[in-house]
């Protein structure tokens, strides 16, 4: 039954936005919509929420934009338009402490694009010593690795209405970011070790892929004095991932959870109202369907006002705005 929708919007005009990018900026500030959105609901007393994407996923790169300023518009309550400046930095920490409320509040995040490869770090973890004594070290690792996103393999081997946790894998929940990298560098770490004749260790190729996860954190991701509260307290000991299968045909749906919530309260519902074509909960199915646009909805949007300014114009100024416009070229937009 559908109690209630609405619909938030904003402008951003790309000049207000310098030397930085408007697409990271414009991300962010789409993100700020839907976590209002969401503390909305939660202040209604819904039971549980459903997010749409990584609870931090916004976080990626967002320092890039941390010095810009930027002003953008959006309607308040009664309807009317109101101007709103900020600076990246303080966009990035409303945020991070809008995300915190809701994680601690009983929400889920449905993850669609995910490239993980923690199992294979795991296996490289559980075959080291035999990886440690081989006669070509490199090799054995390639032959351990199944070299597949953890959403695939999983796809391919998890039973129908059954979940995964990476907490089941390792000690922490968010471990998993440091065994993907590790995965990944595995082989070069090990020839570089070699090369300078040095041990290959699986401690110390742990300790570098966690000092490389945790230096791009602190570069690109986390601002300097949030790091140890948002990303090791809340991201890497609170924030728990994990995958279930609603459907033979349906690939396995990554989701994220906070690890004190119970998950017995809401799997259920994920797996139970599902999408048999694409593994995930209906209402997200259901909303990206409705706010999709056709391809051609810009271009049609800009004729229209187009045509209403050239009705108010005149004559004389629209033959003067159209005299140096190739009649047989459309525009760029789309």
């Amino acid at each position: 039954e559908l109690i209630d929708e609405g619909y938030r919007s904003g402008m951003l005009f790309r000049g207000n936005t310098e030397r930085y990018s408007s697409r990271a900026i414009l991300r962010l500030l789409m993100t700020r919509l839907e976590r209002k959105s969401a503390l909305e609901c939660l202040e209604r007393g819904v039971d549980w929420l459903i997010i749409d994407g990584s609870f931090f996923g916004f976080r990626y790169r967002c320092r890039r934009v941390e010095e810009a300023e930027f002003t953008w518009y959006e309607a308040d309550e009664g309807g009317e338009v109101m101007e709103l400046s900020s600076t990246g930095e303080e966009l990035i920490r409303e945020l991070l402490r809008d995300t915190e409320l809701l994680l601690d509040a009983n929400a889920v995040a449905i993850v669609k694009r995910v490239r993980t490869a923690a199992i294979d770090g795991f296996l490289l973890s559980r075959k080291w010593i035999g990886i440690e004594g081989a006669s070509n070290p490199a090799e054995r690792i390639r032959e351990v690795r199944i070299g597949l996103p953890d959403k695939m393999i999983l796809s391919m081997l998890m039973p129908t209405g059954h979940y995964f946790l990476y907490s089941d894998l390792f000690q922490y929940p968010g471990s998993f970011y440091i065994y993907s990298v590790l995965s990944g560098i595995a082989e070069e770490w090990v020839r570089e070790r070699l090369r300078k004749g040095q041990g290959i260790e699986f401690e110390d190729l742990l300790a570098f892929s966690k000092a490389w996860v945790e230096h791009r954190e602190r570069r690109e991701n986390i601002l300097d004095d949030l790091f140890q509260s948002i990303y090791i307290d809340t991201i890497f000991n609170k924030l728990e991932r994990g995958y279930f299968r609603a459907y033979e045909s349906a690939p396995a749906c990554c989701f994220e959870i906070h690890r004190d919530k119970l998950l017995d309260e809401i799997l259920p519902y994920l797996i139970g109202f599902n999408n048999r074509d694409t593994g995930h909960p209906f209402p997200l199915d259901l909303v990206d369907m409705d706010v999709g646009m056709p391809i051609w909805f810009t271009r049609e949007f800009v004729e229209e006002v187009e045509a209403q300014v050239i009705r108010e114009a005149g004559a004389e100024l629209a033959e003067r705005y159209f005299q140096y416009m190739n009649p047989q070229k459309k525009w760029g937009y789309r």
